[in-house]
């Protein structure tokens, strides 16, 4: 008997009818959904022969653009189609690696979609993601991506020869970039209006791999420089000795005093030291019954604290 006019409260999935038992439709409990037969549908198919999806290719060098000049063949991609109970769609378009190679997104059964390609270099690695403004200006100018396009509407990504990003460029928003130490750490990152500025944010990690101090490093050195001088035995200072030589293993003493680095941010952890004040369990008696009155010195490992530089504009900030 249902409650009031439902009649229906459960779930219901229905699965494809083969061995490979993939789940295809998913209704939610009621008389709208599961009483309609209305929900979510999934289906997986190969590449019809009616599409017309472009192959994009990109050299390894940094500078290079992509470039399309062929369509994929009949069968070569696999095709995930999701549409929910409004009709709104997203097709997936997948390569024989795994790789995803078009989003497809819109409206069932309306002609008109918004189409987004993932371009991969040789060494399967993303360079650009090209959204759905670009493609239709491709679309009508030959399939040819030049410098202009790519720099104003694309996304676009370099890496080095250990495959780490080493630049990240987003429309609207400059390039950002970014230097690893002998561990493959994050280590250095500057965006457009620090590179104006000449400033990069630097990561100082502990002896466990811990993030410990963050703050800004003023250096006008480039990004492949900066590099250089962490891949090999190299000091053009001595903060950056010690952002790559220097082992933080107390949580105690962190920084020594640099004129061209500042710390915003530093983190404490497994013990309470740093606050130079004794703890112990007589409060813990206070209590009221029910509540552990155990003192627990288990934070080895923890975030015992953090120690954050307040902006105010003063000769003198403020540590908080």
């Amino acid at each position: 008997m249902g409650y009031g006019t439902e009649n229906y409260f459960y779930t219901k999935s229905v699965y494809e009818a083969s061995p490979l038992n993939r789940l295809q439709k998913v209704m939610a409990q009621g008389n709208t959904w599961v009483g309609n037969d209305k929900g979510q549908n999934a289906t997986e198919v190969s590449l019809s022969a009616s599409e017309s999806i472009r192959v994009w290719n990109i050299l390894f060098a940094q500078t290079s653009l992509p470039t399309s000049t062929a369509t994929y063949p009949t069968a070569s991609l696999m095709v995930k189609t999701q549409v929910d109970e409004d009709g709104n769609m997203v097709e997936q378009f997948i390569d024989k690696s795994g790789q995803l190679i078009l989003t497809r997104t819109g409206k069932q059964g309306v002609t008109k979609k918004l189409l987004t390609y993932y371009v991969y270099d040789d060494f399967g690695l993303l360079r650009y993601v090209i959204p759905p403004k670009a493609v239709t200006w491709l679309a009508a100018n030959n399939w040819v991506l030049n410098t202009t396009i790519a720099n104003d509407l694309c996304f676009s990504y370099q890496y080095d020869h250990k495959r780490r990003m080493t630049r990240q460029s987003i429309p609207s928003s400059g390039t950002k970039y970014m230097v690893y130490n002998l561990k493959d750490q994050l280590v250095l990152f500057q965006n457009e209006e620090q590179k104006i500025k000449g400033e990069w944010t630097f990561i100082k990690y502990d002896v466990l791999n811990r993030i410990a101090l963050t703050g800004v490093y003023n250096s006008t050195i480039m990004q492949q420089d900066l590099q250089t001088v962490f891949n090999e035995d190299q000091y053009p200072d001595e903060f950056i000795r010690y952002l790559r030589a220097y082992e933080i293993n107390s949580s105690v003493f962190y920084l020594p005093t640099f004129t061209n680095a500042k710390v915003y941010i530093t983190n404490y952890y497994d013990t309470y030291d740093f606050t130079n004040r004794n703890y112990n369990a007589s409060p813990m008696a206070d209590l009221p019954q029910g509540y552990n009155n155990t003192l627990v010195l288990a934070t080895t490992g923890l975030l015992t604290g953090m120690k954050v530089l307040i902006l105010d504009n003063s000769a003198t900030p403020n540590e908080l």
